[in-house]
């Protein structure tokens, strides 16, 4: 018995490391995007991710977030992404990149805490439009406890995604539309560990 208490605190512990240290790198938000004088809000939360390898992964995404006004519109950064190696497989090529940071996006506008509750679809009331921001480029990390991460890698410019948000009337489930696409900034070519998230 005494054994599986010191196994259960070890398991713990290497978990709360994993999080802790890690997400602690995902809590910068950016200070260009306007307006410029909205202060953003930071969160980071553990989800059941399906990544690029078929697996589905318990994956931590870290965010800011925001309302800006008119129209009380959202406005979310995707701030960094932790995962488990043996689970969701690492050198990730840019186009799998790609996808991993529009899953991570479609998962976090699911959760109400950030963007509010879902407006029903088709009743009159108009649904949710959120952008999601992130840096035209990220690169795979391996810090020194061993924990996996996804970060934005520095440079200019964002890339935009911009989405509609409601929810079925009868099941309640987010419907998520995307609206436009947009990029105002590429990856530095000099910096090889960086991939491109933008497409």
């Amino acid at each position: 018995m005494k054994t599986l208490n010191i196994f259960f605190r070890i398991a713990i512990c290497i978990v709360a490391c994993f999080i802790t240290f890690s997400q602690t790198k995902a809590q910068t938000c950016p200070d260009d995007i306007a307006p410029t004088n909205v202060l953003w809000q930071t969160d980071c939360r553990n989800y059941q991710m399906v990544w690029p390898n078929g697996n589905t992964c318990e994956t931590w995404i870290c965010i800011c977030y925001r309302t800006i006004q008119p129209g009380n519109k959202k406005q979310i950064y995707i701030a960094g992404i932790g995962f488990v190696e043996n689970c969701a497989g690492q050198n990730h090529t840019a186009l799998e990149v790609q996808e991993i940071f529009e899953r991570a996006s479609e998962l976090v506008l699911k959760n109400d805490d950030f963007i509010g509750p879902c407006p029903p679809c088709g009743t009159g009331t108009p649904p949710q439009v959120i952008d999601v921001l992130v840096k035209p480029c990220a690169e795979e990390l391996t810090d020194s406890n061993g924990n996996k991460s996804m970060l934005p890698c520095p440079g200019l410019g964002y890339c935009k995604r911009t989405y509609s948000r409601c929810c079925d009337p009868i099941s309640g489930v987010p419907i998520l539309t995307l609206i436009s696409a947009e990029s105002t900034g590429t990856c530095n070519p000099n910096n090889t560990h960086c991939k491109s998230i933008c497409n």
